[in-house]
Formats: C-alpha cells, sequence, structure tokens
C-alpha cells in the first residue's frame, strides 16, 4: 500500500562554512544515498519548495550538501530545520521483508494472541535495531525484526503482527 505521495528522507542540519554548504541528517541507508532520491523539496510547515542539488559529498559520519543559488551562510542557515521530501515515484520499491517507515506509521499493532496494542506512532533508529513507538493504551516500545519480534507486516489490512507480551514492558 503506498498511500503518500512523497516521504520524508531527511532533514536539513545547520550551515557547514561559509559558502552555502549544509549538514543534512539522512534517514535513508545508506546515509549517502539520499542523493540518488532526486529531486529535492524542502518542507516546513510554512512552505514547500523545489531545490537542486549542486554538491554533495561525505563528512564524517553525515553528509554535507551545497544547492544551487545558496552561495552564503546566512542562506544556508535560514533552510536549518527543514525536511528533505522526495517524491514516492521516485524511490524504488523496497526489497521483500523491507519497508519504509511511512509505510509502517499508522498500522494497527497485534500480538499473536490477537490483543491489539496501538498503533505505530514513529519509527525510531535505535543502532541495533529499528524500534516501533506504539500507542494506544500505553506507549510501548518494541524493537522491529523480521521473524523475531515481528511476525508479519500486512500493508494492505494497515495491520502488524508481532510476538510480544505485555509483561515485557
Amino acid at each position: 500500500m503506498r498511500s503518500q505521495s512523497s516521504i520524508i528522507m531527511g532533514q536539513v542540519g545547520g550551515a557547514f562554512g561559509v559558502k552555502g554548504w549544509l549538514k543534512v541528517n539522512s534517514f535513508s541507508r545508506p546515509t549517502d544515498k539520499i542523493i540518488d532520491y532526486i529531486p529535492w523539496q524542502l518542507r516546513n510547515a510554512k512552505q514547500t519548495f523545489v531545490v537542486d542539488l549542486a554538491e554533495a559529498k561525505p563528512h564524517g559520519k553525515g553528509l554535507i550538501v551545497r544547492f544551487d543559488g545558496i552561495d552564503d551562510r546566512d542562506a544556508a542557515q535560514e533552510l536549518r530545520g527543514m525536511d528533505i521530501v522526495v517524491s514516492r515515484a521516485h524511490l524504488p520499491e523496497p526489497e521483500s521483508e523491507c519497508f519504509y517507515w511511512a509505510d509502517l506509521e499508522g498500522l494497527l499493532v497485534k500480538t499473536s494472541a490477537g490483543q491489539e496494542l496501538g498503533r505505530i506512532e514513529q519509527m525510531l533508529d535505535a543502532g541495533a535495531a529499528d524500534v516501533m513507538v506504539i500507542v494506544g493504551d500505553q506507549r510501548i516500545l518494541i524493537p522491529f525484526v523480521m521473524h523475531d519480534t515481528v511476525v508479519k507486516v500486512d500493508l494492505n489490512a494497515g495491520c502488524l503482527e508481532v510476538d510480544w507480551d505485555l509483561d515485557n514492558v
């Protein structure tokens, strides 16, 4: 089920240097894969606009970029905090048993015993495994590990089955 026409793939960090470069917090794996998904739109609560990526390069564990028309630190800093949005049409289909977080968020989560735990409010990158933040009667954090805690994902039905005992909470 592809419910969204665009997906947030990262966020603009602060300015880097004085020539308009910006730090990028990429949500793709590997981190630099985000530069393959163009064009980018930058979006916040007030505006959305397309930017042309002039240059991108790895920096430390992250990525820095420069956009056409952004040539100084002040102009770059104005973009800080904006979401990097990519049209769903420019993204590849996920591999088998791989999912875009945007597709998982909002799914109803049930245990293998049929107990409803709530809906996935958000996904977190916890290093060793992604973590589902499930909100229902209580807030529950469950690792997203296929064939371990996650038994089945049915995007068409809008639900996800987990092997989880509430005593683990």
